[in-house]
């Protein structure tokens, strides 16, 4: 059952790893913008873009990693639930 919880972990800790490096990845843009001056529209939706890749593949993982985990559940419990009809 620890393993269960363990792939819950990992998926979590994919999803807020992916936030964490948007919001990083916001910030150091923000800064470059600052620092250039004027830059165009299209560049910034090309830079947002590629910078929500991290968050989007995180979540991924955890919809993965949540799924897997409601499947081992379910599994585990008709397995307890055959092991007491049999009286095991």
């Amino acid at each position: 059952m620890k393993t269960d919880y363990a792939i819950l972990f990992w998926g979590g800790f994919a999803a807020i790893s992916g936030v964490l490096g948007s919001i990083v990845g916001t910030i150091i843009a923000f800064q470059s913008i600052e620092a250039a001056g004027e830059v165009s529209a299209t560049l910034i939706a090309g830079g947002i873009k590629i910078e929500l890749f991290g968050s989007s593949f995180g979540v991924l993982i955890l919809g993965f990693t949540a799924l897997l985990w409601f499947v081992l559940q379910f599994k585990w419990r008709m397995l307890q639930a055959d092991e007491v009809e049999v009286g095991i």
